[in-house]
């Protein structure tokens, strides 16, 4: 799906909503800048400032057995529990990538759901490459979505509890 969001400040070129990724950034004045664009060093002032320096980031997600979530993931991402309390469980893998699993009675999914049904995941995991990946995880019989090439390679599988989660690698 693909939606014309606007176009970019600096040259003119439309920028869309394409499958819930924006073909660039929203400036701090609201202004459209491509991704094109955004890389330009010839005008310093255009890149976004940060208020607050950020160190790191973590992911909470649903699942329903905690025991079951980390053996999981564990075996295909590699994730280690570091942490185990009455309501979460903290796992972290060898790239220094944090999850907390949060105990799930309500069948939450850490995903969205668009009004016609579409799934869009929250969030991702980036490795190096998403081709090698996809076939590890059809191998083993993880349920995988489709293979995308927009913008790198990414596609998105199910964990135990039916989280929707995206992987992708960048292009090179």
């Amino acid at each position: 799906m693909q939606e014309l969001v606007g176009q970019c400040r600096k040259c003119g070129k439309p920028v869309y909503c394409r499958d819930g990724f924006l073909d660039g950034v929203v400036h701090e004045d609201g202004a459209l800048i491509c991704f094109d664009c955004l890389g330009d060093k010839d005008d310093e002032k255009e890149q976004p400032t940060m208020a607050i320096q950020l160190k790191s980031t973590y992911l909470t997600i649903p699942v329903s057995d905690f025991e079951r979530s980390a053996q999981w993931y564990g075996e295909h991402l590699g994730f280690q529990v570091t942490n185990r309390d009455p309501f979460y469980w903290e796992l972290v893998n060898e790239s220094g990538i944090r999850v907390l699993f949060q105990q799930n009675e309500h069948k939450l999914h850490s995903h969205f759901v668009y009004p016609d049904g579409a799934l869009q995941s929250s969030y991702g995991f980036m490795v190096e490459d998403a081709e090698a990946a996809y076939a590890y995880f059809k191998e083993r019989d993880v349920q995988v979505g489709p293979f995308f090439e927009y913008q790198g390679k990414s596609f998105s599988f199910y964990d135990p509890d039916g989280n929707f989660i995206e992987v992708w690698s960048v292009q090179k």
